[in-house]
């Protein structure tokens, strides 16, 4: 469970369901990183070692080491835009903080450690104690809106239910550079999406319109049609179609493993 655990928290950080390309680099003396990490941990003495450069759609990161904690430096603003304490996932025993108590503490750390964020802009969307076994948390998720339209900014937090303590931090927050106007209705999104899927049976689409980015790094307004339909010999059908909002051109598609 801790594999799928840690495979959530990456996906969350993509937020578009493209993969990261990792790629081991040598940094040499990459003191702003390193210092990011220091002001961000409050610890100027901290030793910490960069260990290999992650390609996301929204951004490229250093990220760097310390003993099990790992963070994700933004290369072009130097912001620390994720944290991860991954001792904690073993420090479990059990609940001593409540679920509110938790969110009391997550948003305690937001506004510690990002002053530019107001947690106002962002609409809380999941806040749950989550059992997975051997990995047990209060996990915390906040996204902004423009109108009805996401945003590709967000919060995450994770919380150990035993010691209070932050387990996972990730705090992407993103400048809109497209128009917000559609071109392509919602009924016309669907219905593209729906064609992707010859034979499927018993088909619901769920469809939204946000901004995301494309495999160039480049945002759009698109429609995400989540398209599903009846098991076909025990198989999951249909997949979820990113459609462009202005073009209706198809993005990507993803479809269940």
């Amino acid at each position: 469970m801790k594999q799928f655990h840690y495979l959530l928290v990456l996906c969350i950080l993509l937020g578009c369901c493209i993969p990261a390309v990792s790629m081991s680099v040598y940094f040499g003396e990459n003191t702003n990183a390193m210092n990011s990490v220091k002001e961000f941990t409050g610890n100027s003495n901290l030793e910490i070692e960069p260990d290999r450069c992650e390609h996301t759609p929204h951004a490229e990161y250093i990220v760097l080491f310390h003993k099990n904690t790992e963070y994700w430096v933004n290369s072009d603003t130097n912001r620390v835009e994720r944290y991860s304490a991954y001792e904690e996932l073993d420090n479990y025993k059990d609940v001593r903080v409540s679920l509110e108590g938790a969110q009391v503490i997550a948003e305690s750390f937001i506004k510690a450690h990002d002053n530019a964020i107001d947690i106002q802009d962002f609409s809380l969307v999941m806040n749950e104690f989550v059992d997975g076994g051997d990995v047990i948390t209060y996990n915390y998720f906040w996204r902004k809106y423009l109108g009805k339209i996401e945003s590709p900014s967000f919060i995450f937090v994770s919380v150990n239910p035993t010691t209070g303590a932050i387990i996972h931090y990730i705090n992407i927050d993103r400048p809109i550079t497209v128009p917000l106007e559609n071109q392509i209705t919602q009924q016309e999104a669907e219905s593209i999406s729906l064609k992707e899927f010859p034979g499927i049976e018993e088909a619901t689409v769920d469809s939204k319109l946000k901004v995301g980015y494309d495999e160039k790094k480049s945002q759009r307004l698109m429609w995400e049609c989540s398209v599903s339909g009846a098991p076909k010999d025990f198989i999951l059908q249909g997949g979820i179609v990113h459609i462009d909002a202005q073009s209706g051109e198809i993005i990507r598609i993803d479809v269940p493993m």
